[in-house]
């Protein structure tokens, strides 16, 4: 597993080795935007998921534009792209794309909550037991800032991470690892 915390260490791999398409992968406000506007400096055309995303739709991946996304990525075939979104891996395998260079971002806790080298906490669990904790975890904490606060539910966008981190990994797909500390 390849982790670093400089993004100029990514930035000079794309340099010398200019990959056609860059994916950058992870969870919501860790980052990704701004490494791929970093990524677009050197010439790359960037395209965010988000942009490609219906509003205010209570989710992700269902809301995603893909006609839209496989036109951009195809026109022109010669052109360099950073891809830059959660669920990205996902996404890419309902259209058969694939990456030439692929970063995942994380903040500095919650990879190594998913890594067995370091007994992370999401080891060995089901993903129910995984989202069960969570909400448990979120509901205390709920309950000290606002009593008498509904219990938590975790859905939409936040619900879809867990699975899609539990189901794809994709940190174990990653070209790199860059954590923000």
């Amino acid at each position: 597993m390849n982790i670093t915390d400089e993004t100029n260490d990514i930035l000079q791999i794309i340099k010398t080795t200019t990959p056609k398409i860059v994916g950058i992968d992870g969870n919501d406000g860790v980052g990704k935007t701004l490494l791929a506007k970093d990524i677009e400096k050197l010439g790359y055309k960037r395209i965010s998921l988000d942009d490609l995303l219906k509003k205010k739709s209570g989710g992700y991946f269902k809301f995603i534009d893909f006609e839209m996304l496989r036109t951009t990525v195809k026109q022109p075939a010669n052109r360099l792209i950073v891809i830059e979104g959660v669920l990205l891996q996902k996404i890419l395998e309902k259209l058969s794309l694939a990456l030439d260079y692929s970063v995942y971002m994380t903040d500095s806790v919650w990879i190594y909550d998913w890594l067995e080298e370091y007994q992370g906490k999401y080891c060995g669990l089901t993903l129910n037991e995984i989202i069960k904790s969570v909400e448990q975890e979120v509901g205390r904490l709920n309950r000290v800032l606002s009593p008498g606060s509904k219990p938590y539910k975790m859905g939409g966008l936040r619900r879809e991470i867990y699975e899609y981190s539990y189901e794809y990994r994709p940190w174990e797909n990653a070209d790199i690892i860059l954590s923000n500390n």
